[in-house]
């Protein structure tokens, strides 16, 4: 048996508004929580080009994987990491939460806001158990719950046209809280579980929301339900947060 760790991260782009927040001041302490933390699987959202370079160069046991949102593939970006000792990527592809998933940088229009919306899907081969392993990693819309119900149903619809995998794992922030529509979408039939639905609130920004909520989640396939879960909260000495989101991550057993 061997333990499989997913986390989901959500970066908060580098922003000068955000002060003593903005990332050149927060990295080193982002840096040395991933380490800690030390998951074989993360899914990033809000990651601009020089976030990611950074992080690569400073996690070189990582490999990143994943394009900007954009029509060009540039731009803010959802990558994923997997820990190169425990796997080989076989397969990286994307689709955009619109009517025309594989046209970069396209939406769904309706109430979405303009942002373009897509997800991250890396196939990889578990060295120590040949097992394959499948990460969705996205982050919906933060305006149209209409949109963020479509792609909750797209992911699900993709889940169930690749059944080849022996584990199938879905991280991102949603946008939306554990009742939602989005997220009923993705457990609906069973098939599929919350991983983290015994974790708390996940969005705090940067300590100023008065009543944090989670919107943040890893969901699972229900034949490898987790072993555990939990939140990691926590500021560096000299006061400064990880991001406007806490890490939440799930822990799995893979069997040989």
């Amino acid at each position: 048996m061997h333990t499989l760790r997913v986390a989901t991260a959500n970066l908060r782009c580098d922003m000068e508004c955000d002060g003593i927040y903005a990332f050149p001041r927060r990295k080193n302490w982002m840096v040395s929580q991933l380490r800690t933390l030390d998951a074989d699987l993360y899914g990033f959202q809000e990651v601009q080009p020089h976030m990611q370079a950074y992080l690569a160069d400073a996690l070189p046991e990582y490999g990143f994987i994943g394009c900007g949102r954009q029509g060009n593939l540039v731009g803010e970006a959802v990558p994923i990491a997997y820990r190169r000792a425990r796997f080989v990527v076989t397969e990286l592809r994307h689709f955009w939460h619109s009517l025309q998933p594989g046209a970069p940088g396209s939406t769904f229009g309706l109430d979405q806001s303009g942002c373009p919306r897509f997800c991250t899907v890396a196939t990889l081969y578990h060295k120590a158990t040949g097992k394959t392993v499948r990460l969705y990693n996205t982050h919906l819309d933060h305006e149209g719950k209409l949109a963020r119900v479509l792609a909750a149903a797209q992911i699900r619809q993709d889940i169930s046209l690749h059944t080849d995998a022996h584990a199938v794992f879905v991280t991102g922030d949603f946008n939306d809280t554990p009742d939602s529509d989005c997220v009923a979408v993705m457990v609906q039939d069973g098939a599929m579980l919350d991983a983290s639905a015994d974790i708390g609130p996940s969005f705090h920004g940067y300590g100023s929301v008065e009543k944090p909520v989670k919107i943040d989640y890893v969901f699972t396939l229900a034949s490898l339900p987790p072993i555990g879960s939990r939140l990691v909260s926590d500021r560096s000495p000299e006061g400064v947060y990880f991001s406007d989101h806490d890490i939440v991550t799930a822990e799995f057993k893979l069997c040989d």
